[in-house]
This record gives C-alpha cells, sequence and structure tokens, in this order.
C-alpha cells in the first residue's frame, strides 16, 4: 500500500494543518473501511503510533477515535493505543480526559 497520503497527516504542525490533516485520514479509513482494507487501517495506525512523540496530538486521538467501533477487527489497535497514551503522557498531555470512552 503505498502511504503518500500520510506525509501530510504526519507532518501537520499547527491546529489548522492537524484539522486538515485529520480530514484526510478520516477520509482515507472511511474507504480503506468500505473497501475491506482493514489491514492497510491497521498499517496506517502503526506509522502514526510509532511517530506518535511528534505527531499532533488531535491526529492521534482522532485516528483511534475513527476506529473505535471496529476495533477488533485491527490487529495493531491495541497496542497503538498504547504507544499513542505513552507518548502524550510523555508530552503533560491527560490522557485520562483526552482518552475517555476509548477503552480497550
Amino acid at each position: 500500500m503505498a502511504f503518500h497520503w500520510l506525509v501530510p497527516v504526519v507532518k501537520a504542525a499547527s491546529e489548522n494543518d492537524a484539522r486538515q490533516a485529520f480530514r484526510l485520514l478520516h477520509d482515507q479509513f472511511s474507504r480503506l473501511r468500505a473497501d475491506g482494507g482493514t489491514h492497510e487501517i491497521s498499517q496506517t495506525l502503526q506509522v502514526l503510533s510509532e511517530r506518535s512523540a511528534v505527531v499532533h496530538p488531535l491526529i492521534l486521538v482522532g485516528a483511534l477515535r475513527s476506529t473505535y467501533l471496529y476495533r477488533s477487527e485491527l490487529a495493531d489497535w491495541a497496542a497503538a493505543r498504547t504507544r499513542i497514551a505513552g507518548a502524550l503522557r510523555a508530552r503533560d498531555l491527560d490522557i485520562d480526559i483526552l482518552f475517555v470512552g476509548l477503552t480497550e
């Protein structure tokens, strides 16, 4: 799978850029889900979680929320959640607030 569309998602720095990038991410997830691309979605979550120290928090939490309803179909969802939680904690962000409803 080509992840060229993921570049602006990972590089979004400002709040506005992150919002636009999240729309792109959400659209891609919707398209992939409709086409049965759960493996690609799982890979995308893995990429985001591996780069979670630098990816905008809006995108990270949004990616988890966008995939929450079908998390059981995604091999790496729980691992991505754990890695993202650790990275956001390291940035002194309140995981208890950001992750409300995102149970494993």
